[in-house]
């Protein structure tokens, strides 16, 4: 079921009509791009859209405007929001065409043409993290390929297994001319623990990985792409296709480079090079004399089971998934951690089977997904290998959490999006891990209800305005009811003005932090700072000064700093946060931020 998100576009000289409005709805645990719901749409006179979304389903979206004179403007990405919402975009930057020039990829074809892909990046200050979807990029008739409409990011190339053969170091925000290193041939050899050879054996390079915490800083989901690198004959051997040159065991190599072995009915097995060091089954070798890369797997059988706690009636593409991290041994209590995902079909009366895990993992934690377009059910993290028994332990031990939002104007919140994150200990915020987060969106009248796992649990929601926090105990087999109210963000009011003392109208503010050692708060509450810190610097240049040179800037809430008992103590406990006033033709100020309510006078040269 499909309803609308309604909304405004704005430029430097007003609304903007002929726009295209991409809206990306995914949920937690989104293992490809095939999880992915994108909604194109184009604004109409006025700026206004609509783009008709999955309800119940968290999507962010972006800006950009038409071609003029070889730009075109863009704004940054916004995230998450549902069904119902009214989200409005602002697009601050200015994007030159890119004309992108990709050349060697001829020496990576074999049979098939590969498929150069656009992979947008979240344009907010900070680390440019890559967006769980792609546009394939077409070649011109002079062999360029023409950036799409969307934020700039990495170029990609991938096979038609949608296996990928090389990623762009840089952002096409740098650089234009990106040229694929050659590959060389390294040989492999597979076998099992008596030294028989595995026919079919795969061996994948791990690359880079794709988050989605770039949005607003709470990461749910983490993949790890994989290049099939080897396919193994019936002597367990195969040729590697790799992009380095020289030696594959020399150095420098830094990152070490890890491989995984899979085959069917062993375990997944991890080989890690740096240098002239090679990590295997906990112990470290020199390298051998061929310069064969060799795995020795070891037997392994299938976790299987069957789920039907909380599923009967679940869609045809229900699924569990194993969210784990892999271990490497590099030495005495040193390893490297390898985050990777398993999922299996529900079948009919919920049977399903995961093959090839890992003989040693870090940790794991089940993900039930009664559909790809239904939230998800959390478990809880644990150590060690995955059990069967303590999955349906888990899910005989579920709760249902059910929370009416409304706003800060006492109405309900729509398409609010909404956190779900288990509390761990306060005296031990480093228990929280980036899985233990799910993403939410209210429905038509502001509710949501969710099935979590006993225990207590934090929800957290922010939006462009205003901000809150519930918590809530879940007993298994209830229903723990809640109610949110948001509160408005502290404000800091600037008045701008010129150097004779008149106002300035249409000035805006860009917030900064800087440094921010006592912005974890002890309390537990540091997810409430870490996202507000995200969301709300990025809606400062869309309020712009009045007529009387009035600017009223939506500061982040940092809980501790608010609820301070003095204004010592709050100065004490805030972190370093600035503003930075700008105009047309006039110089920019930077002026620290305060939450007094006095408004703070700027004089722009």
């Amino acid at each position: 079921m499909r309803r609308p998100i309604f909304g405004r576009v704005e430029g430097a000289k007003g609304p903007i009509a002929d726009a295209t409005v991409v809206w990306v709805g995914h949920h937690t645990g989104a293992m490809s791009d095939k999880d992915a719901d994108v909604v194109i749409t184009q604004t109409k006179d006025g700026g206004r859209y609509r783009a008709d979304v999955i309800a119940g389903m968290p999507y962010f979206g972006f800006v950009t405007g038409a071609w003029k004179e070889g730009h075109r403007e863009g704004s940054s990405v916004r995230g998450w929001f549902g069904a119902g919402a009214t989200v409005d975009f602002t697009c601050r930057e200015r994007i030159a065409s890119r004309t992108v020039d990709v050349r060697g990829l001829e020496a990576w074809q074999q049979g098939d043409a590969l498929r150069v892909l656009a992979r947008p990046q979240c344009s907010e200050s900070g680390p440019q993290i890559s967006m769980p979807f792609a546009i394939e990029m077409v070649r011109d008739a002079d062999g360029f390929f023409s950036w799409p409409s969307m934020p700039l990011g990495r170029v990609e190339a991938v096979g038609q297994d949608s296996m990928m053969v090389w990623s762009s170091a840089q952002s096409v925000r740098d650089a234009v001319d990106f040229a694929v290193p050659p590959p060389s041939d390294f040989a492999c050899m597979v076998t099992d623990e008596m030294g028989a050879p595995i026919l079919g054996a795969m061996v994948h390079l791990r690359v880079d990985g794709r988050y989605d915490s770039g949005i607003d800083g709470i990461e749910t989901t983490r993949v790890v792409p994989m290049r099939l690198v080897a396919r193994t004959d019936e002597n367990g051997r195969a040729s590697m296709r790799l992009p380095f040159s020289g030696k594959l065991f020399a150095l420098p190599a830094a990152p070490a480079r890890m491989f995984v072995a899979t085959a069917l009915g062993y375990a997944d097995q991890f080989c890690g090079v740096r240098g002239n060091d090679v990590f295997q089954n906990g112990e470290k070798s020199e390298p051998p004399a061929d310069g064969v890369l060799r795995f020795a797997m070891r037997e392994a059988k299938a976790v299987v089971g069957v789920v039907d706690s909380g599923l009967r009636g679940a869609h045809d593409n229900a699924r569990l998934q194993l969210r784990h991290v892999g271990m490497l041994r590099v030495g005495d209590g040193a390893y490297l951690h390898d985050p990777r995902v398993a999922a299996s079909l529900l079948l009919d009366g919920g049977a399903f089977a995961i093959e090839g895990l890992p003989a040693e993992m870090h940790e794991h934690q089940w993900l039930v997904q009664p559909s790809w377009h239904e939230p998800p059910i959390l478990l809880r993290r644990r150590e060690g290998a995955a059990r069967t028994d303590e999955l349906l332990q888990d899910l005989a031990a579920l709760g249902d959490a059910s929370l009416v939002v409304f706003d800060s104007e006492a109405g309900p919140a729509v398409g609010q999006c909404v956190y779900a994150v288990r509390n761990h200990s306060a005296h031990d915020p480093r228990a929280r891990g980036p899985w233990d987060a799910v993403r939410l969106v209210t429905d038509a009248g502001g509710r949501l209800r969710v099935r979590l796992g006993s225990g207590s649990w934090i929800l957290v929601a922010v939006s462009e305005r205003a901000y809150g926090r519930v918590a809530c105990e879940l007993e298994p087999g209830t229903t723990s009811e809640a109610e949110m109210r948001m509160q408005s963000f502290p404000m800091m009011r600037v008045l701008v003005q010129d150097r004779a003392g008149a106002p300035i109208a249409g000035a805006s503010a860009v917030i900064r932090q800087g440094s921010s050692k006592g912005w974890q708060s002890s309390s537990g509450d540091e997810l409430l700072s870490q996202w507000t810190m995200r969301v709300v610097p990025s809606l400062g240049g869309s309020q712009r000064s009045a007529a009387d040179g009035l600017l009223e800037v939506r500061l982040p809430v940092f809980r501790d700093a608010l609820e301070a008992e003095d204004a010592q103590d709050q100065e004490r406990s805030q972190p370093k946060i600035s503003l930075t006033i700008f105009a047309p033709n006039k110089r920019s100020e930077i002026v620290a931020a305060t939450y007094s309510t006095e408004p703070v006078k700027v004089v722009l040269r």
